[in-house]
């Protein structure tokens, strides 16, 4: 997990594990649906290498970031002072 905090803002990762692409894609998602902006700023691009590892297609990308973002909003009305 450390390894892959560590790597998850490099460019191109020299030896990918499905950990690291996992954090990598779930920091474009949290970016994607306004949720921090890291050390890369607007790199919005959800890695195609990362994406194909991992078995996901850009619909699973999307899919995952509307119902985040959903989730977000649930959460947001149960705790509306957060």
């Amino acid at each position: 997990m450390r390894d892959a905090i560590a790597k998850h803002h490099q460019v191109s990762v020299v030896d990918p594990t499905p950990m690291i692409d996992t954090v990598i894609l779930s920091n474009v998602v949290a970016k994607t649906v306004g949720v921090g902006l890291g050390a890369e700023g607007l790199n919005l691009h959800a890695p195609s290498d990362c994406l194909k590892r991992l078995g996901f297609h850009y619909k699973d990308f999307a899919r995952i970031c509307s119902r985040t973002l959903t989730q977000m909003e649930d959460l947001k009305q149960l705790y509306p002072a957060a």
